[in-house]
């Protein structure tokens, strides 16, 4: 008899945490596969009209195959007084392809400016303008003499702005006398 309690105490022992665990695991896993997860990307955020515009990256999780993972860009605006959604998501196509593109509040359209597209959004909708992309070893994009621009510290370091008419943009380079070697 002592024996056998012996034997049953160290299987229940052992059941008591190993069990839980495997329930968790079982009922874990399959709600994990194809599950989407949303960070917001503050670094290039923006503050226009009242509301904070960031970019928003959904990743939809596939655990069967990772490589097949998606990751979508959206531009996000919460209110400033309560952080509560101010509208839907707008999808970012080419306009968002590098890892974190600029939003930068000119006038009254807020430009999101990624390494090799320009877009802009205003009265509700995004538009993307071609042939716009960032010269060679720029900055970080700002804002210079009412227009969106970038320094490029190439030989000679040049100030470029960005120039749209319609649906096409471009930088348009002038050399900047820095004084460095």
């Amino acid at each position: 008899f002592t024996l056998v309690a012996g034997i049953l105490g160290a299987v229940f022992f052992l059941a008591q945490f190993l069990l839980p665990m495997l329930v968790m695991f079982l009922v874990m896993m399959p709600m994990m596969i194809g599950r989407e997860f949303s960070t917001a990307d503050l670094d290039q955020a923006a503050l226009w009209r009242d509301e904070l515009w960031f970019i928003e990256r959904t990743t939809k999780l596939n655990l069967r195959d990772p490589e097949s993972s998606v990751t979508a860009p959206a531009l996000r605006h919460v209110r400033l007084a309560d952080l509560s959604d101010a509208g839907p998501a707008l999808p970012l196509d080419a306009a968002a392809t590098d890892s974190s593109p600029a939003l930068l509040p000119v006038g009254d359209r807020l430009r999101v400016i990624g390494a090799d597209a320009v877009g802009y959004y205003e009265s509700g909708s995004l538009t993307r303008l071609s042939g716009a992309s960032r010269p060679a070893r720029a900055s970080r994009p700002f804002v210079y003499g009412g227009r969106p621009a970038v320094i490029s510290l190439g030989t000679p370091p040049t100030l470029a702005t960005l120039h749209a008419e319609g649906a096409r943009a471009e930088w348009t380079a002038r050399e900047l006398p820095l004084g460095l070697p």
